[in-house]
């Protein structure tokens, strides 16, 4: 990731770790966390009550983090787009050619790995879903590996499926549902700069078009236009002083002189951070919330220095360095080790031992899994969108 912004890096691992315990929990803490509320409502007081509901979910909230990926990923791979003197046409070609080979290998590997696990019959999370009952969300468990096991299909699934026809259904790794996305959501980046580019009036252009998608109800799409919007205020250099700019320039005035009380913002980013979510739901349940919350998180996070320094932690930012794997990784091993063992033992410790274990599995895998096969798919990206841009 760019010097300039590497703490992003360790704010995608925390977020993988947290999409990583969302699922653990979906798979056999679900009446524990309801047990735990119901606990916490019973013997604290209504505010204290609420607080500590609030942290609970934040904590298991994997929903707001692959949102903050959707931003976080419009964010980065839309810098370039606003560095002085670059030819642009060609950026734009480079990046359109290289997105599919960049994510192409490390979803095709995840999908053959799950179906080397169906093949060898290590896949337990219909036993287990029928065991534990309402401990797991039963639903959600059940609804993963039932068809008839192909190879041929798990290659189609990583190599079509998880970028233009992905259907949790017949998946060979449910969590390509949001590669999907972000393929689509980063194809339309690009196409959003190749059309509005520099023009001076673009936050105009920008906000007319989130109004489209808020009326067509794409709340995911305004993901990437936000993050793309969000770097373009503040990478961008635009010269020609016009009526849109001249309040662009305005705010970020009133930004610096706010940003020089560090310690309140802290606390007020905190308040709503941890309370968002809930406020937001008595507002109104329709209101797009991982959206809402996931741009503030983007907004705090890229201004202010304390977060800055929290995410350069060097835990974050090694769990980071490997945060793609272990979020491809993860779900074909929970439905196959941890499911297995939690089906051997169904007891609160073992549950915990195999969620932990199955954590550092993921990790020790997702290393040689980054080395080999992630890295060398931006090799792979940066290969052929060189071909394409040497062809014209």
């Amino acid at each position: 990731m760019k010097k300039e912004i590497h703490y992003l890096e360790g704010l995608r691992g925390l977020g993988a770790t947290t999409v990583v315990l969302c699922h653990f929990r979906n798979l056999c803490f679900l009446e524990d966390q309801e047990n735990l509320l119901h606990f916490i409502n019973q013997n604290t007081t209504s505010l204290v009550a609420i607080f500590l509901e609030c942290m609970v979910n934040l904590l298991v909230d994997g929903s707001l983090y692959v949102w903050i990926f959707w931003l976080m990923s419009a964010y980065v791979i839309s810098i370039v787009f606003f560095k002085i003197n670059e030819n642009y046409d060609k950026i734009v070609l480079a990046y359109f050619t290289k997105r599919y080979f960049r994510l192409m290998p490390p979803a095709l590997g995840s999908t053959l790995l799950a179906f080397l696990l169906l093949k060898l019959g290590l896949m337990y999370n219909q036993e287990l879903a029928t065991m534990l009952g309402k401990e797991c969300a039963q639903d959600w468990v059940r609804s993963f590996y039932n068809f008839e096991i192909s190879f041929w299909k798990a290659v189609k699934s990583g190599l079509w499926d998880a970028f233009f026809n992905h259907n949790n259904a017949d998946s060979y790794n449910p969590i390509l549902w949001t590669i999907y996305k972000e393929f689509l959501g980063s194809l339309f980046t690009f196409s959003l700069f190749g059309i509005v580019r520099h023009n001076p009036k673009r936050f105009i252009l920008y906000f007319l078009i989130l109004g489209v998608l808020i009326a067509l109800h794409t709340w995911w799409l305004c993901a990437f236009v936000v993050g793309h919007m969000l770097c373009d205020y503040d990478f961008s250099v635009t010269p020609t002083l016009t009526p849109a700019t001249k309040i662009l320039l305005k705010i970020k005035e009133i930004e610096k002189k706010v940003l020089k009380y560090p310690i309140f913002l802290l606390i007020v980013s905190l308040v709503v951070v941890i309370f968002g979510r809930y406020t937001l739901w008595i507002i109104s349940p329709k209101l797009p919330a991982d959206l809402i919350l996931g741009t503030f998180v983007m907004i705090c996070v890229t201004r202010m220095k304390i977060y800055q320094q929290f995410f350069s932690w060097k835990v974050f930012l090694w769990i980071g360095k490997y945060s793609f794997a272990i979020y491809l990784l993860h779900m074909p091993i929970l439905n196959s080790l941890t499911s297995f063992m939690i089906y051997s033992e169904p007891t609160t410790a073992m549950k915990i031992f195999a969620c932990a274990l199955t954590y550092v599995v993921v990790v020790l895998i997702s290393i040689p899994y980054t080395y080999f096969i992630d890295n060398n798919s931006i090799i792979l990206g940066n290969k052929m969108a060189e071909f394409f841009r040497d062809k014209n």
